[in-house]
């Protein structure tokens, strides 16, 4: 069954889930599918056109490769698009396979719009990766309501690569019952 809190505050709200989640949908690390991958660039012979495919294989479960970037500097960045706005609780990080190429510190930024970003944790820089091919995965200080995560490269190791996903909290969508009650909203079903 669902328990799900809302709690309604001037202009915005927030749930909370409990439980199995909204729908029955258990939480747990999403590997998002290349249609919601975007990178600031892309590791010379690709292009956007390309994602998926040699260097641009920025999802966690790829075993021949990553998302390389396409200059070598901590202003990289890859954008992971949901699909809808979701409670995310985390990332998780790997390198690329089998070589000695990854990023070991990190920062992460989420959008509702893509647009307009909001730091995650204030901008701190969270621990990745110590070698290419183990899953490590962090923890957001609280769950954000979001579509967009974008996850910024501040150090690597021998270049910058990575595949990347998200850790979803439990399921819950904003219902309007939430938006207009008038302190809190409790729904069990």
């Amino acid at each position: 069954s669902v328990n799900q809190q809302c709690v309604n505050t001037i202009g915005s709200f927030a749930c909370i889930c409990n439980a199995t989640g909204y729908g029955g949908v258990e939480a747990g690390l999403i590997d998002v599918d290349y249609s919601g991958h975007l990178y600031s660039s892309y590791f010379p012979g690709n292009s956007v056109l390309t994602i998926g495919r040699s260097q641009s294989r920025g999802r966690l479960d790829e075993t021949a490769s990553c998302w390389l970037a396409g200059i070598a500097d901590n202003n990289q960045w890859m954008r992971l698009d949901l699909g809808f706005a979701r409670f995310v609780t985390g990332v998780g990080t790997k390198g690329r396979p089998g070589v000695l190429q990854y990023t070991s510190k990190y920062t992460v930024e989420t959008s509702k719009d893509g647009t307009t970003w909001t730091w995650v944790d204030g901008g701190k820089q969270f621990d990745g990766n110590t070698n290419g091919n183990s899953l490590v995965t962090n923890s957001f200080a609280a769950p954000v309501m979001t579509r967009f995560v974008r996850i910024n490269l501040v150090q690597y190791v021998g270049y910058p690569a990575l595949r990347a996903g998200v850790v979803s909290g439990l399921e819950c969508l904003d219902l309007d019952e939430c938006a207009t009650a008038a302190d809190n909203c409790h729904s069990n079903a």
